[in-house]
């Protein structure tokens, strides 16, 4: 990525301005009224909010008081758009291409809806650099979430609302001389694996909690972690002076282990094997890497050892890892990519671009890509296909997450929320989308979920 940290981010795609002393009373009354206002006269209360609560007239899924501050939802989304500063600009051609792709698709389909929201202090997500948003994982249960806070990395328990540390700055990170800047992350089975500004992975095994979370549950997990240096692992990806580890990703050895795969700004990837810890591939190229995925096994032979690489360039690369050489291009992006995802069970790849648009190709045609999905504001910075194949999402950098139907591309729902998006994921079954939104006042972890379908009794004429 361009710039390094969390500097820059507010000079490229800055959130809502926060309301200075005495800008209540300065902002006028009208129907475009700035999210400062918003944050000058609310009281911003944490907590959880429920899908049974939104039926209370004004409710508001991030807890927003729009009646109290007498604003319009509807107005105020029309004025976000079009007052957002996007970063970087959208280019000529790439504006030609979203007019192109337009009128959009329908985006009311109800592919998911609303089940509950968790705001509190240890729940609101955190970005450390503008352009790298992978920082909410899903758990093996649906009912976790592992994200990256200011304070650490948290497990968030959602039917309690209650979090549980499984790194901490102040305690691991100064048990290490308090050097490391979390830019990415993964979690893998009971390892938590993160990435830094300085170039190193830092890993760390933790240890799994019952399906019900208690206070006890907790209190004695924190007893379990205390700071402790030897328990962390500490692999140097590179020394160079720009050696961010931009994305964190699973994948297998080309003999079939368990890997992670790095993608460095310093132009590189690299294949770490997760049993032995050493490197067991590095390619090199000639631009920084923002994201790399490899081919599930369930996609076909066409796609054995295949990885997919994307970075500050307009074009993607597709690399053998057997020979660690590019074997097809993907042209088509106007702009730097950050996110790519591979199709469970098709040898298709879609890629995230900042010329606000996902793109699908299909490896069995490269000529063009397969489809193109635009977004309504911002870059889009996030990609991911559902576990079993049926939908394909991807998040833009504030306010919108996208879910499409694999199986009819123009279907899709629309998920809008306020405040930079710091990622999201489905969950392992598919049932639920988490999305991580990144705001000191509103900030929070949103769940939504496939809606249940109401138990219907059979007519007696039905039962054999």
């Amino acid at each position: 990525p361009t710039g390094s940290s969390s500097g820059e981010k507010g000079a490229g795609t800055p959130g809502p301005p926060r309301p200075e002393s005495g800008e209540r009373s300065a902002v006028p009354h009208g129907r475009s009224r700035s999210l400062a206002y918003v944050y000058a006269v609310s009281r911003g209360r944490a907590g959880a909010v429920s899908q049974a609560s939104m039926h209370v007239p004004g409710a508001d899924m991030q807890g927003i008081p729009w009646r109290d501050i007498g604003a319009d939802r509807i107005q105020y989304r029309e004025h976000r758009i079009r007052s957002y500063r996007r970063h970087p600009e959208l280019s000529a051609e790439s504006k030609e291409i979203l007019a192109s792709i337009r009128p959009p698709p329908s985006r009311d389909q109800k592919f998911y809806s609303f089940n509950s929201t968790a705001r509190t202090g240890n729940t609101t997500p955190n970005i450390s650099h503008f352009q790298l948003r992978h920082l909410l994982v899903a758990g093996e249960s649906r009912s976790r979430v592992t994200f990256l806070s200011k304070r650490g990395v948290c497990e968030l328990h959602m039917p309690s609302v209650r979090t549980r540390k499984l790194f901490t700055f102040d305690g691991d990170f100064s048990a290490m001389g308090g050097r490391h800047q979390v830019c990415s992350m993964l979690r893998h089975q009971d390892l938590v694996m993160l990435g830094t500004f300085q170039g190193h992975l830092l890993i760390k095994s933790v240890s799994k909690m019952p399906d019900t979370w208690t206070k006890k549950d907790i209190a004695d997990e924190d007893q379990k972690t205390v700071p402790n240096r030897s328990r962390i692992t500490e692999f140097s990806v590179s020394e160079a002076k720009d050696s961010i580890c931009n994305a964190l990703t699973t994948g297998t050895t080309p003999g079939g282990a368990p890997a992670v795969i790095i993608s460095n700004n310093d132009k590189m990837i690299m294949v770490l094997d997760l049993h032995s810890l050493q490197p067991v591939a590095t390619i090199a190229t000639n631009w920084a890497v923002n994201h790399t995925s490899a081919a599930p096994a369930s996609g076909g032979t066409n796609t054995k050892d295949l990885i997919a690489a994307v970075g500050d360039t307009t074009d993607g690369l597709l690399y053998d890892l057997r020979t660690c050489k590019p074997i097809a291009t993907l042209s088509g992006h106007t702009d730097f990519s950050f996110s790519t995802a591979w199709h469970p069970h098709m040898p298709h790849i879609a890629t995230g671009n900042q010329d606000q648009t996902c793109r699908i190709w299909d490896i069995r045609s490269l000529k063009k890509e397969a489809a193109i999905l635009g977004g309504r504001m911002a870059s889009v910075r996030a990609v991911s296909y559902s576990h079993d194949g049926n939908f394909i999402a991807f998040a833009e950098a504030a306010d919108f997450v996208h879910v499409h139907s694999t199986r009819n591309l123009s279907l899709s729902q629309e998920i809008d929320v306020f405040g930079e998006l710091a990622g999201f994921q489905f969950s392992q079954d598919d049932e639920a989308i988490f999305i991580g939104i990144a705001d000191s006042r509103y900030g929070c972890i949103v769940e939504w979920t496939k809606p249940r379908l109401p138990n219907r009794v059979c007519p007696d004429d039905e039962v054999d």
